[in-house]
């Protein structure tokens, strides 16, 4: 009997016939339907099938095959079946790097398209490595068209092919004359984005957590998943889900403003927009945001850097006390104590502040609880000693403090100033002049010196020029609203009294249970 293994492999699953799985699959079994007429007892104990696995990935590294090379594995089958030498691999090192593995376990590989080879005899594993040298040859033409084609469409409109960036798909259209894909906004993706725009600018204690937990929570797909549902046929949905740190990604990449990007030469992790000879960012889209709704987008993102996210239940003082010792944020402590009921002489339950009546299961009275709540440091793994205060205490000091400051002052509104224009052309230049000075050591204009001096010159100039011109930078500019704090202070909730001593910048410190202090800056925190 001859256990025997099938290896099937694609390099991409269109679903086609013509080298799918399903082909390979026929192709065995009647192989193997072959050698069982002629009197051989054939045992299938499994099949490698690995999908949209490159040729050039090595046998130990495949997903199903790889499994089957294992030690514990390995010995459940004699012979590994394989249809031909370019579904066997397009790396000709490994190939033979194999052999020389299946030599030393003692196993047999067979090629349905060449039956007779015998890979124990020198002259089988020559032929065995001389047909293996034409796919990885065929790899190599592959990947240079590939690496020519991407080269080619560099510098235009054209998409090179695979997953748009996210707030966008592709359609026809026409590059050079040629029709070509290119990208295009995606509609519900616009939407989706500048909701989550909106969301965060409208609530400064929303964190992308919040955003990825409401997407999720929608059922919205992810890009990838978008991408893949939309495909004909359809692709399978792998119902990935949204992360806060993938969300930031998106919203702070300059993809979203039409660019077109490129792996950073220095760190292969990070992309850059492609920039043309003159240096000037390569924009080959429409804009997610305009150019005032990307610097609102960017500020309130940078606003949140280095923020802890916020519970979603928030105590009264949350952001607002600190532990006078380690700086860090106090937290709110909670602590329940439960008595007996006790009754004046009316019969009533004498229910005292912040106590709450615990009924039994016959509607009577059972218990009257009472909590206690205090602010301590909170930090990690242990609060710093001493550092605690009644909670009642606290929020009463901050707000009879805070309103004996600010109680006649109004609260102001912010709203997004614009820098002036020569500020955004100075960031261009600067990006430009550096673009092209690493353009030169790299030794673009070594046969046009002439070219580099003359635009390093232009830039340098126009440059210089604009440094001279009064600067006005973007940011956020407060106006009063008319309304005090101590008009607004009576109508407001617990939560909103809070975003509004956040927003003003008052910080309460604990150093003991009886020393604290309380802390306004002159101006709002931002303001232009």
């Amino acid at each position: 009997m001859v256990n025997v293994l099938l290896g099937e492999r694609v390099s991409r699953d269109k679903g086609d016939k013509t080298d799918s799985i399903e082909r390979q699959h026929e192709k065995h079994m009647a192989r193997v339907a072959e050698r069982r007429a002629a009197g051989e007892v054939i045992n299938i104990v499994g099949v490698a099938e690995d999908r949209s696995v490159s040729g050039d990935i090595d046998f130990f590294d495949r997903p199903e095959l790889g499994e089957w090379l294992t030690d514990e594995r390995r010995g459940s089958w004699d012979e590994l079946w394989m249809t031909t030498q370019d579904r066997l691999s397009r790396n000709d090192m490994h190939v033979m790097a194999f052999i020389h593995k299946m030599l030393e376990w003692d196993k047999v590989l067979v090629l349905l398209d060449d039956p007779t080879l015998d890979m124990h005899t020198p002259e089988g594993r020559a032929i065995i490595h001389v047909k293996s040298i034409g796919p990885a040859r065929e790899l190599e033409r592959i990947r240079t068209r590939i690496r020519d084609s991407i080269a080619k469409r560099k510098y235009t409109e054209a998409w090179v092919g695979g997953i748009p960036p996210w707030c966008y798909t592709t359609d026809w259209g026409v590059v050079a004359g040629k029709k070509r894909r290119i990208r295009v906004l995606d509609e519900y993706s616009v939407l989706l984005a500048h909701d989550l725009r909106n969301r965060l600018i409208d609530d400064e204690d929303v964190t992308f957590k919040d955003l990825a937990w409401l997407l999720n929570d929608r059922g919205e797909l992810t890009p990838k998943d978008l991408w893949r549902s939309r495909q004909i046929p359809p692709e399978p949905i792998k119902g990935e889900k949204w992360h806060g740190h993938g969300i930031k990604q998106h919203l702070t990449s300059l993809t979203l403003l039409g660019y077109k990007m490129e792996t950073d030469p220095e760190d292969r992790w990070k992309r850059r927009p492609v920039a043309d000879k003159d240096g000037k960012w390569l924009r080959v889209a429409d804009p997610v945001f305009t150019d005032h709704e990307w610097e609102t987008l960017q500020s309130a993102i940078k606003e949140r850097e280095g923020k802890k996210g916020v519970k979603k239940q928030k105590s009264p003082m949350l952001g607002v006390v600190f532990c006078g010792k380690c700086n860090r944020s106090a937290y709110q402590i909670k602590n329940t104590v439960l008595r007996d009921p006790q009754f004046d002489n009316e019969g009533l339950v004498v229910v005292g502040a912040n106590e709450e009546l615990i009924l039994g299961e016959d509607g009577a009275v059972a218990k009257v609880a009472k909590t206690y709540r205090y602010y301590r440091c909170n930090a990690q793994p242990k609060g710093c000693q001493g550092v605690g205060m009644v909670a009642d205490d606290v929020e009463s000091l901050v707000e009879q403090t805070f309103l004996e400051r600010e109680g006649d002052q109004q609260i102001k509104t912010r709203e997004w100033q614009e820098g002036s224009d020569n500020e955004k052309e100075l960031k261009d230049l600067e990006r430009r002049i550096e673009r092209l000075r690493e353009d030169r050591e790299n030794g673009a204009f070594d046969n046009d010196p002439k070219y580099y001096a003359a635009k390093l010159n232009e830039y340098t100039m126009r440059k210089n020029q604009l440094e001279g011109e009064p600067k006005i930078k973007s940011g956020w500019k407060y106006s009063d609203t008319g309304v005090t704090f101590r008009q607004a202070w009576v109508g407001l909730s617990v939560d909103e009294k809070r975003r509004l001593l956040l927003r003003r910048g008052v910080r309460f410190t604990i150093h003991d249970r009886s020393t604290w202090e309380t802390f306004i800056p002159d101006d709002w925190p931002d303001a232009a």
